[in-house]
Protein backbone atom coordinates (compact mmCIF):
# COMPACT_ATOMS: atom_id res chain seq x y z
CA UNK A 1 0.00 0.00 0.00
CA UNK A 2 2.45 2.29 1.10
CA UNK A 3 4.55 2.00 -2.79
CA UNK A 4 1.40 2.78 -4.23
CA UNK A 5 0.50 5.62 -2.30
CA UNK A 6 3.82 6.70 -2.73
CA UNK A 7 3.72 6.25 -6.54
CA UNK A 8 0.31 7.99 -6.79
CA UNK A 9 2.03 11.54 -4.70
CA UNK A 10 5.27 11.37 -7.25
CA UNK A 11 3.00 11.10 -10.26
CA UNK A 12 1.41 14.07 -9.04
CA UNK A 13 4.07 16.36 -7.63
CA UNK A 14 6.33 15.95 -10.74
CA UNK A 15 3.63 17.17 -13.46
CA UNK A 16 4.26 21.05 -13.51
CA UNK A 17 2.77 21.61 -17.23
CA UNK A 18 -0.88 20.44 -17.58
CA UNK A 19 -3.45 21.71 -19.78
CA UNK A 20 -6.93 21.90 -20.20
CA UNK A 21 -7.88 20.22 -23.37
CA UNK A 22 -6.28 16.94 -24.84
CA UNK A 23 -7.66 13.65 -26.00
CA UNK A 24 -11.46 13.59 -25.85
CA UNK A 25 -12.18 13.36 -21.97
CA UNK A 26 -13.99 10.93 -19.55
CA UNK A 27 -14.69 11.08 -16.05
CA UNK A 28 -16.44 7.04 -15.57
CA UNK A 29 -13.63 5.85 -17.16
CA UNK A 30 -12.98 4.66 -13.26
CA UNK A 31 -15.97 2.42 -13.93
CA UNK A 32 -15.04 1.43 -17.56
CA UNK A 33 -11.14 1.44 -18.00
CA UNK A 34 -11.84 0.33 -21.75
CA UNK A 35 -12.24 3.57 -22.89
CA UNK A 36 -8.75 4.28 -22.59
CA UNK A 37 -6.64 1.33 -23.06
CA UNK A 38 -7.94 -2.01 -25.04
CA UNK A 39 -6.11 -4.21 -22.10
CA UNK A 40 -9.00 -4.47 -19.86
CA UNK A 41 -10.99 -5.88 -22.66
CA UNK A 42 -12.11 -9.07 -21.00
CA UNK A 43 -10.07 -8.83 -17.97
CA UNK A 44 -12.63 -9.30 -15.44
CA UNK A 45 -14.53 -12.81 -17.18
CA UNK A 46 -17.50 -11.38 -18.00
CA UNK A 47 -19.41 -9.50 -20.56
CA UNK A 48 -20.17 -5.75 -20.83
CA UNK A 49 -21.94 -3.54 -22.91
CA UNK A 50 -21.60 0.69 -22.11
CA UNK A 51 -23.14 4.15 -23.20
CA UNK A 52 -21.11 6.83 -22.10
CA UNK A 53 -22.33 10.59 -23.11
CA UNK A 54 -20.28 14.03 -22.00
CA UNK A 55 -21.35 17.58 -22.31
CA UNK A 56 -17.71 19.28 -21.55
CA UNK A 57 -18.46 22.99 -20.44
CA UNK A 58 -22.33 22.55 -21.41
CA UNK A 59 -23.69 26.09 -22.36
CA UNK A 60 -20.62 27.29 -24.10
CA UNK A 61 -20.47 27.38 -28.03
CA UNK A 62 -18.72 24.85 -29.45
CA UNK A 63 -17.87 22.84 -26.30
CA UNK A 64 -17.19 18.88 -26.93
CA UNK A 65 -19.61 16.74 -26.63
CA UNK A 66 -18.82 12.80 -27.24
CA UNK A 67 -20.68 9.79 -27.06
CA UNK A 68 -19.18 6.42 -26.55
CA UNK A 69 -20.17 3.03 -26.76
CA UNK A 70 -18.26 0.21 -25.63
CA UNK A 71 -18.88 -3.92 -25.93
CA UNK A 72 -15.73 -6.32 -24.47
CA UNK A 73 -15.73 -9.69 -23.35
CA UNK A 74 -13.96 -12.73 -22.10
CA UNK A 75 -13.28 -15.22 -24.47
CA UNK A 76 -11.36 -17.60 -22.24
CA UNK A 77 -9.17 -17.18 -18.98
CA UNK A 78 -6.48 -16.06 -21.72
CA UNK A 79 -8.07 -14.03 -24.09
CA UNK A 80 -10.49 -10.99 -24.73
CA UNK A 81 -12.38 -8.84 -27.48
CA UNK A 82 -13.75 -5.42 -27.65
CA UNK A 83 -15.52 -2.83 -29.58
CA UNK A 84 -15.96 0.91 -29.33
CA UNK A 85 -17.62 3.50 -31.03
CA UNK A 86 -17.14 7.33 -30.29
CA UNK A 87 -18.71 10.36 -31.81
CA UNK A 88 -16.90 13.57 -30.70
CA UNK A 89 -18.20 17.06 -31.23
CA UNK A 90 -16.22 20.00 -30.83
CA UNK A 91 -16.48 23.49 -32.41
CA UNK A 92 -16.50 22.69 -36.68
CA UNK A 93 -15.02 19.33 -36.34
CA UNK A 94 -17.28 16.23 -36.06
CA UNK A 95 -14.88 12.76 -35.53
CA UNK A 96 -16.77 9.57 -35.58
CA UNK A 97 -14.23 6.66 -34.64
CA UNK A 98 -14.43 2.32 -35.10
CA UNK A 99 -11.94 0.34 -33.58
CA UNK A 100 -11.85 -3.11 -32.48
CA UNK A 101 -9.69 -4.71 -30.42
CA UNK A 102 -8.04 -8.35 -28.90
CA UNK A 103 -6.34 -8.55 -25.44
CA UNK A 104 -4.45 -11.77 -24.31
CA UNK A 105 -3.89 -12.42 -20.67
CA UNK A 106 -0.55 -14.41 -18.48
CA UNK A 107 -2.47 -15.57 -15.24
CA UNK A 108 -0.28 -16.28 -11.80
CA UNK A 109 -1.25 -16.90 -8.40
CA UNK A 110 -0.87 -13.13 -7.83
CA UNK A 111 -1.41 -10.85 -10.44
CA UNK A 112 -2.80 -11.15 -14.25
CA UNK A 113 -0.41 -9.37 -16.61
CA UNK A 114 -2.31 -8.56 -19.68
CA UNK A 115 -1.92 -7.06 -23.38
CA UNK A 116 -4.64 -5.45 -25.72
CA UNK A 117 -4.24 -4.25 -29.81
CA UNK A 118 -6.63 -2.13 -31.30
CA UNK A 119 -7.70 -1.71 -34.95
CA UNK A 120 -9.73 0.72 -37.02
CA UNK A 121 -10.94 4.03 -38.50
CA UNK A 122 -11.60 7.91 -37.60
CA UNK A 123 -13.90 9.43 -39.72
CA UNK A 124 -13.10 13.38 -39.60
CA UNK A 125 -16.11 15.86 -40.92
CA UNK A 126 -15.48 19.30 -40.23
CA UNK A 127 -18.69 22.18 -41.20
CA UNK A 128 -16.65 25.33 -42.49
CA UNK A 129 -19.89 26.90 -42.08
CA UNK A 130 -19.54 27.17 -38.67
CA UNK A 131 -16.74 29.26 -39.15
CA UNK A 132 -17.20 33.42 -39.41
CA UNK A 133 -16.88 34.22 -42.96
CA UNK A 134 -14.44 36.19 -42.42
CA UNK A 135 -12.19 33.48 -41.41
CA UNK A 136 -13.16 31.70 -44.60
CA UNK A 137 -11.05 33.99 -46.80
CA UNK A 138 -7.83 32.20 -44.93
CA UNK A 139 -5.60 30.96 -47.96
CA UNK A 140 -4.68 28.44 -44.95
CA UNK A 141 -8.09 26.73 -46.36
CA UNK A 142 -7.59 26.86 -50.03
CA UNK A 143 -6.37 22.98 -49.58
CA UNK A 144 -8.55 22.05 -47.02
CA UNK A 145 -10.60 18.64 -47.38
CA UNK A 146 -13.56 18.93 -44.88
CA UNK A 147 -13.90 15.18 -44.97
CA UNK A 148 -11.29 12.21 -44.66
CA UNK A 149 -11.46 8.66 -43.62
CA UNK A 150 -7.97 7.46 -41.70
CA UNK A 151 -6.80 4.31 -40.34
CA UNK A 152 -5.42 3.86 -36.65
CA UNK A 153 -4.02 1.67 -34.23
CA UNK A 154 -3.37 1.10 -30.73
CA UNK A 155 -2.17 -0.78 -27.76
CA UNK A 156 -2.41 -1.37 -23.83
CA UNK A 157 -0.83 -3.00 -21.55
CA UNK A 158 -1.57 -3.80 -17.89
CA UNK A 159 -0.87 -5.78 -14.26
CA UNK A 160 -3.99 -6.36 -12.14
CA UNK A 161 -4.97 -7.44 -8.91
CA UNK A 162 -7.66 -7.19 -6.64
CA UNK A 163 -6.40 -4.50 -5.01
CA UNK A 164 -4.24 -2.49 -6.92
CA UNK A 165 -3.33 -2.11 -11.64
CA UNK A 166 -0.99 -0.34 -13.15
CA UNK A 167 -1.71 0.19 -17.15
CA UNK A 168 -0.13 1.84 -20.01
CA UNK A 169 -1.69 2.65 -23.59
CA UNK A 170 -1.66 4.47 -26.13
CA UNK A 171 -4.94 4.20 -28.24
CA UNK A 172 -4.28 5.87 -31.20
CA UNK A 173 -0.10 5.54 -32.40
CA UNK A 174 -1.13 7.27 -36.31
CA UNK A 175 -1.70 10.70 -35.45
CA UNK A 176 -4.77 12.36 -37.27
CA UNK A 177 -3.90 15.08 -39.42
CA UNK A 178 -6.26 17.18 -41.80
CA UNK A 179 -4.24 19.01 -45.01
CA UNK A 180 -5.07 22.37 -43.19
CA UNK A 181 -3.18 22.94 -40.31
CA UNK A 182 -5.36 25.93 -39.42
CA UNK A 183 -8.21 22.93 -38.44
CA UNK A 184 -5.50 20.07 -37.01
CA UNK A 185 -7.61 18.73 -33.68
CA UNK A 186 -4.57 18.41 -30.99
CA UNK A 187 -7.25 16.01 -29.54
CA UNK A 188 -6.31 13.07 -31.86
CA UNK A 189 -2.39 13.44 -31.52
CA UNK A 190 -0.58 10.70 -30.33
CA UNK A 191 -1.63 10.36 -26.48
CA UNK A 192 -0.10 8.14 -23.46
CA UNK A 193 -1.89 7.08 -20.95
CA UNK A 194 -0.48 5.86 -17.85
CA UNK A 195 -2.77 4.62 -14.89
CA UNK A 196 -2.67 3.20 -11.54
CA UNK A 197 -5.07 2.58 -8.79
CA UNK A 198 -4.76 0.76 -5.26
CA UNK A 199 -7.96 -0.55 -3.34
CA UNK A 200 -7.89 -0.59 0.81
CA UNK A 201 -10.38 -0.44 3.75
CA UNK A 202 -10.70 3.12 5.24
CA UNK A 203 -14.34 3.91 7.35
CA UNK A 204 -16.58 1.03 8.67
CA UNK A 205 -14.65 -1.50 6.89
CA UNK A 206 -15.69 -0.67 3.15
CA UNK A 207 -13.82 -0.30 0.82
CA UNK A 208 -11.89 3.05 -0.34
CA UNK A 209 -9.86 3.09 -4.11
CA UNK A 210 -7.27 5.88 -5.18
CA UNK A 211 -6.51 6.28 -8.61
CA UNK A 212 -3.97 8.68 -10.52
CA UNK A 213 -4.38 8.84 -14.36
CA UNK A 214 -1.49 10.98 -16.63
CA UNK A 215 -1.46 11.92 -20.43
CA UNK A 216 1.03 12.72 -22.53
CA UNK A 217 1.41 14.32 -25.42
CA UNK A 218 4.37 15.27 -26.14
CA UNK A 219 6.33 17.10 -23.94
CA UNK A 220 2.85 18.18 -21.97
CA UNK A 221 1.31 16.76 -19.19
CA UNK A 222 -2.27 16.22 -17.79
CA UNK A 223 -3.44 14.42 -15.20
CA UNK A 224 -6.24 13.45 -12.72
CA UNK A 225 -6.42 12.07 -8.93
CA UNK A 226 -9.29 10.70 -7.45
CA UNK A 227 -10.50 8.91 -4.45
CA UNK A 228 -13.82 6.25 -4.56
CA UNK A 229 -15.45 5.19 -1.57
CA UNK A 230 -17.77 2.46 -1.35
CA UNK A 231 -20.98 3.75 0.55
CA UNK A 232 -22.64 0.17 0.49
CA UNK A 233 -22.60 -2.77 -2.28
CA UNK A 234 -24.50 -1.28 -4.38
CA UNK A 235 -23.53 2.84 -4.01
CA UNK A 236 -19.98 4.34 -4.80
CA UNK A 237 -18.67 7.82 -4.29
CA UNK A 238 -16.13 9.76 -4.82
CA UNK A 239 -14.18 13.31 -6.07
CA UNK A 240 -11.57 13.38 -8.66
CA UNK A 241 -8.91 16.71 -9.14
CA UNK A 242 -7.84 17.22 -13.04
CA UNK A 243 -5.14 19.42 -13.73
CA UNK A 244 -5.65 21.81 -10.12
CA UNK A 245 -8.13 23.63 -12.35
CA UNK A 246 -10.80 21.18 -12.59
CA UNK A 247 -12.80 19.42 -9.73
CA UNK A 248 -15.38 16.33 -10.33
CA UNK A 249 -17.88 15.16 -7.94
CA UNK A 250 -19.13 10.89 -9.38
CA UNK A 251 -21.56 8.41 -8.15
CA UNK A 252 -22.40 5.01 -9.19
CA UNK A 253 -25.60 2.79 -8.34
CA UNK A 254 -25.72 -0.98 -9.22
CA UNK A 255 -29.90 -1.58 -9.75
CA UNK A 256 -28.86 -5.39 -9.57
CA UNK A 257 -26.12 -7.40 -10.31
CA UNK A 258 -26.28 -6.35 -14.22
CA UNK A 259 -27.20 -3.19 -14.52
CA UNK A 260 -25.59 -0.14 -13.68
CA UNK A 261 -25.73 4.34 -13.94
CA UNK A 262 -23.06 6.38 -13.15
CA UNK A 263 -22.56 10.57 -13.22
CA UNK A 264 -20.54 13.09 -12.46
CA UNK A 265 -20.30 17.16 -12.49
CA UNK A 266 -17.57 18.33 -13.59
CA UNK A 267 -16.58 22.49 -12.51
CA UNK A 268 -13.24 24.24 -13.77
CA UNK A 269 -11.59 26.47 -10.87
CA UNK A 270 -10.68 29.33 -13.20
CA UNK A 271 -11.88 31.97 -15.47
CA UNK A 272 -14.04 28.83 -17.67
CA UNK A 273 -16.60 28.76 -14.29
CA UNK A 274 -18.20 31.97 -15.30
CA UNK A 275 -18.73 31.03 -19.22
CA UNK A 276 -20.80 27.65 -19.00
CA UNK A 277 -22.79 25.01 -16.65
CA UNK A 278 -20.35 22.81 -15.67
CA UNK A 279 -19.51 18.99 -17.63
CA UNK A 280 -22.06 16.45 -16.91
CA UNK A 281 -21.16 12.87 -17.87
CA UNK A 282 -23.53 9.71 -17.59
CA UNK A 283 -22.90 6.43 -18.16
CA UNK A 284 -25.35 3.23 -18.91
CA UNK A 285 -23.95 -0.25 -18.57
CA UNK A 286 -25.11 -3.75 -18.64
CA UNK A 287 -22.58 -6.57 -17.36
CA UNK A 288 -23.90 -10.16 -17.42
CA UNK A 289 -22.06 -13.52 -18.85
CA UNK A 290 -23.38 -15.53 -21.51
CA UNK A 291 -20.48 -17.68 -22.29
CA UNK A 292 -20.04 -20.93 -19.98
CA UNK A 293 -15.90 -19.99 -19.15
CA UNK A 294 -17.36 -16.84 -17.79
CA UNK A 295 -16.98 -16.16 -13.96
CA UNK A 296 -17.47 -12.78 -13.34
CA UNK A 297 -14.91 -10.77 -11.48
CA UNK A 298 -16.15 -7.94 -9.41
CA UNK A 299 -15.02 -4.27 -11.59
CA UNK A 300 -12.98 -2.79 -9.02
CA UNK A 301 -11.32 -0.52 -11.44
Amino acid sequence: MRVLITILILVTLLINKAFAQLDPLYTQYHFNQYLINPAFGGLYESTAISFNSRAQWYGMEGAPFTNTLTFESSMSDHSGIGFKAMNDRIGVHNNTEIMASASYFINSHFVKIGMGLMGGITHISNDLSLLDSKVLNDPELESFVPNSTQPNFGLGFIIHRFDYFLAVSIPRILETRNTSRALNDPRYDRHIYISTGYRFSLFRSNDTKLQTLVRVLGSRFSFDVAATYFVTDFVRMGAMIRDYYGVSFFGKIDFDKNFSLGYSFELPTNNLIFTNYGTHEVTLSYVFAPFKNQTPLERIF
